[in-house]
């Protein structure tokens, strides 16, 4: 998600105060943002965390940008894979945007979004799409045709097919794709993963060979803005990877899971995103018959998911079938049975429900729309 530029916050209060006073915590603010946008997510915590005190301290009238600040950190969090400390700090954010900049402001729906989106991370989805639900109908009036609007249709869309609702998930994924396209055309990085949104739609709705024409298009809009070696880029690769195997293109599929692994194994912030390409992978060592590989793979992906979220959703779930496949295969039964039963509950949990069916689709692991570059304050 990307936040819009404040505007004219002298609204509410900014005038009050000389600028030598804000500037400290403005210049602050700009070289988390940067920190951040290079991956170095605990200098970003550290910047960020200071531009927040700094603004907190200036008095109640400056409380809106305090809410920016903070929700910029919120990001940061994330970005490290500290999923819950994130929502946590958005939730803070958003109630404090409420209060000083107005319920229907575009910096206080976009926090909106970027808390429901954190929230999908975490597995709270009832609670994402109500989140969801306000801040649309608040851009349908008030932000018709803008990217935030765009961003929230595909948090939407996200959601839909979370819960296997994938005719329902097509039409705000693609709506939310013509919008970024009239708005800022296919040179920019939320259109590119706008196509991978619109092609993993097709990709879980059986159709992969429509997915891997918008996964190209992503990733040669990747590739020309410079972030052939980025997480955006490399979850694009995973996700291409699955159609490639749906296709039986196995060659294809190895190398482009392959390479978004080498990706984001590197990097400290990438937690989420690497759980999902170790699972796809281990998905593709399954197929291949290589169970050692793929317990290996598929184990790691569960830790790591088991670190950054304490309400398991439907990736843990898939993650959790696949590796009870895995272990039926190297006729560890008791393990194999174990994992499938911790899916079941975790699904049924999730559901509502209480069921023993066998969990559906455990190739479906969604990743989570990757938070932009943050709000300057002024």
């Amino acid at each position: 998600m990307r936040y819009w530029r404040a505007g004219l916050l002298a609204a509410i209060g900014c005038i009050a105060v000389a600028a030598q006073s804000k500037q400290p915590a403005d210049t602050l603010n700009d070289q988390g943002l940067a920190a951040s946008a290079r991956g170095d997510f605990a200098e970003a915590q550290r910047l960020l965390g200071e531009s927040a005190q700094l603004w907190q301290e200036m008095g109640p009238q400056f409380e809106g940008h305090a809410a920016i600040v903070m929700a910029n950190l919120a990001e940061a969090l994330c970005g490290e894979g500290k999923w819950n400390e994130g929502a946590r700090m958005l939730s803070t954010a958003l109630e404090m945007s409420r209060r000083a900049l107005g319920a229907q402001h575009v910096n206080t729906v976009a926090n909106m979004s970027l808390l429901a989106s954190a929230d999908m991370v975490l597995g709270e989805l009832d609670r994402a799409m109500d989140l969801f639900h306000e801040a649309l109908a608040i851009e349908r009036e008030r932000y018709p045709g803008s990217t935030q609007l765009a961003h929230t249709l595909l948090g939407i869309s996200s959601y839909k097919v979370r819960i296997d609702r994938m005719a329902e998930a097509l039409p705000p994924a693609e709506e939310g794709l013509q919008i970024l396209l009239a708005a800022g055309g296919e040179d920019n990085p939320d259109t590119a993963m706008a196509y991978a949104n619109v092609g993993q739609i097709h990709l879980f709705s059986g159709e992969p060979a429509r997915a891997i024409p918008l996964f190209h298009k992503a990733e040669a809009i990747c590739r020309a803005l410079g972030m052939a070696d980025s997480p955006r880029y490399a979850f694009v690769l995973s996700q291409e990877g699955l159609a490639l195997l749906q296709e039986g293109k196995v060659a294809l599929a190895d190398r482009g899971m392959t390479r978004a692994l080498e990706l984001l194994l590197p990097c400290s912030g990438c937690r989420y995103q690497t759980a999902i390409a170790q699972s796809n992978l281990g998905l593709l060592r399954l197929k291949e018959g290589k169970y050692g590989d793929a317990d290996s793979l598929l184990s790691h992906s569960l830790a790591l998911q088991e670190s950054y979220t304490t309400e398991p959703g439907r990736d843990m779930a898939a993650t959790l079938d696949r590796l009870a496949e895995v272990r039926r295969r190297e006729h560890r039964l008791s393990d194999a049975e174990e994992l499938h039963h911790r899916a079941i509950a975790m699904q049924s949990y999730r559901q509502g429900v209480r069921t023993q069916k066998r969990v559906s689709a455990p190739g479906k692991l969604i990743s989570a729309a990757l938070f932009g570059s943050g709000l300057p304050c002024s």
